[in-house]
């Protein structure tokens, strides 16, 4: 996946680098040439998932609402459509996360140093990502 953004920017750019502008916006516009996309959809991302959370939030206070005024032996009746959509989107939820952090950037790139660095008595934070084994070698 990595190798998928490094062909898209050149490390070493043509033109000489500038004194950066004053001001916030103005530096991060003039230091994201290329990749203003990748930031923009980040940023769109990030959002989406700020308020996929709180809306679980305020689901789960529904839920709770719900427990005060349904009888158990009647919950599953008069709240059954919306518990299994809740549960529906839990686990996909669960799945796309599941999928995300186990992707090589995430599991091997970003923790490798700190697990390398724990005691060598720990073996499963000392071992080696599977995949960097198998480049490194």
């Amino acid at each position: 996946m990595l190798g998928y953004f490094e062909k898209r920017l050149p490390p070493y750019p043509d033109p000489e680098p500038r004194l950066p502008p004053k001001g916030f916006m103005a530096f991060v516009w003039a230091a994201t040439p290329g990749v203003r996309g990748y930031v923009a959809t980040l940023a769109v991302l990030s959002a989406a998932i700020s308020v996929y959370d709180a809306l679980l939030f305020a689901m789960l206070g529904r839920v709770v609402d719900w427990l005060g005024q349904v009888t158990p032996a009647t919950l599953w009746t008069d709240r059954g459509p919306m518990l299994t959509v809740l549960a529906v989107i839990l686990l996909a939820s669960i799945g796309l996360g599941r999928v995300n952090t186990n992707s090589d950037c995430v599991h091997c790139g970003g923790y490798s140093g700190a697990w390398r660095s724990r005691p060598s008595n720990s073996p499963r934070l000392s071992t080696a990502c599977p995949s960097s084994v198998a480049t490194s070698a």
